[in-house]
């Protein structure tokens, strides 16, 4: 018996994989991503009705998964913490920070939805590095602020966008 006997050869011949399959996982991957580049309007809005359908599925698997995975959790958070601090020049306006922080926690409260302070300029992209001041900071509801993430940006170029 041989170890090759419980998978098979996809149609190309190029990957093996379980017989219980019916079809090879990585020319399926392969197919998916190359209709997602050339389609990228309809898997963007695939995408963006899964993630609506499913709020409660993602946070239930996001919080399985931090409990599962509490150690790299904990080390991006502090890397995230740290990479905040360096942005913090000496010159910014603590006081004026703290506001801001406190006034999305007082319009979460009264609102009932969700408030973020966020970075016009993202502390971090591939691009660019914003500063933690309170000239970079604005508050937008929860779900606009991670749809946004930091990949939007004031007078961002084209080659720029991704």
């Amino acid at each position: 018996m041989s170890i090759l006997d419980g998978f098979k050869t996809c149609g190309k011949g190029l990957h093996q994989y379980p017989r219980e399959k019916r079809q090879c996982p990585i020319c399926l991957n392969i197919a998916k991503r190359k209709w997602d580049i050339k389609n990228k309007d309809k898997s963007k809005k695939a995408i963006e009705n899964w993630r609506k359908n499913n709020r409660v599925y993602q946070s239930q698997y996001t919080k399985q998964w931090s409990k599962l995975n509490n150690g790299l959790r904990n080390a991006s958070r502090a890397r995230y913490k740290n990479d905040k601090k360096k942005a913090i020049p000496l010159w910014a306006d603590q006081e004026k920070i703290k506001n801001i922080y406190k006034k999305a926690a007082n319009l979460t409260k009264k609102t009932g939805i969700r408030h973020h302070v966020d970075h016009i300029y993202p502390l971090k992209s591939k691009f660019m590095c914003g500063l933690h001041v309170e000239t970079n900071l604005q508050i937008l509801t929860a779900e606009e602020n991670i749809r946004k993430g930091n990949r939007t940006w004031p007078g961002q170029l084209d080659c720029q966008k991704g």
